[in-house]
């Protein structure tokens, strides 16, 4: 089956030299590239299927895309490498006021037929994960309703909630991030480990609180098996019953040209 890999990479400050890319998957090199100053992320809005609702998400400006052939690039357990090389700085004697941050803005995986008929597909399957998310997940801060009629109805879901896939309630991490649901398509974290220190997890936020480094080293993330899908995941995620919708690739099906891009190429 055909995948489309897709992901982004801007520069959040920048000193004076320009960050390069080289993109592995497993042991088998795939692309180096520098990192474009125009890229960056823009706020974007769209209407939910009927225009019931009007939804706004910071999403990348740019996407960088490849195909890859499943059965061919890439297995289950296969590991996605960015050696990242960004030694930009006015380190001096111990001391650093200056240097190059760099952002992983998104990065997502996909199954090429999601994107035919205008992403139809793939639309469609973000408005099942939505409806099941909304089913089975308690909501974390008060939803907002557009009248009177709306908030009966949802009330009414609520009351009959019945956590099918999660036996106990969701618990935040230390920093805040929902880390033990799955995000779908977009991971929910990727391992960067710095040049001669210890590693650390990025977490994907739907936009928010972005996650910047400086400095060079590695960036790296998991390809898995789930539901008869692969996706990607955290090096050490562990795989949840309840998907989670991404708003992030949710904006870039309804307000890019991602889609004639793909087709086109």
């Amino acid at each position: 089956m055909q995948y489309v890999l897709g992901f982004n990479f801007s520069i959040f400050k920048h000193y004076k030299k320009i960050p390069s890319v080289r993109f592995y998957i497993d042991n088998h090199f795939v692309d180096e590239f520098d990192i474009d100053l125009k890229s960056k992320e823009i706020e974007k809005g769209w209407y939910t299927k009927n225009n019931e609702k009007y939804k706004t998400s910071p999403m990348p400006n740019q996407l960088k895309l490849y195909l890859f052939e499943s059965s061919k690039n890439f297995t289950q357990d296969s590991v996605i490498r960015f050696e990242i090389d960004n030694d930009d700085s006015n380190y001096t004697n111990g001391f650093m006021t200056k240097s190059t941050l760099v952002s992983l803005d998104t990065i997502f995986l996909v199954p090429l037929y999601f994107f035919k008929d205008n992403g139809a597909f793939a639309k469609k399957f973000l408005e099942r994960l939505k409806y099941i998310e909304d089913y089975y997940i308690e909501p974390l801060k008060p939803l907002t309703y557009k009248n009177t009629n709306d908030e009966l109805q949802d009330k009414k879901r609520l009351a009959n909630r019945k956590p099918k896939y999660i036996g106990k309630p969701l618990e935040l991490a230390d920093d805040g991030i929902l880390s033990k649901l799955t995000l779908w398509p977009i991971a929910t974290y990727i391992t960067w480990t710095k040049d001669g220190a210890q590693s650390e997890k990025l977490y994907f936020t739907d936009g928010k609180d972005k996650s910047a480094f400086g400095g060079s080293g590695t960036m790296s993330l998991k390809i898995a098996k789930k539901h008869g899908l692969y996706l990607l995941t955290g090096i050490d995620s562990h795989l949840g019953g309840v998907w989670r919708t991404h708003k992030v690739f949710d904006a870039i099906l309804h307000n890019t040209d991602i889609i004639n891009s793909i087709n086109e190429n």
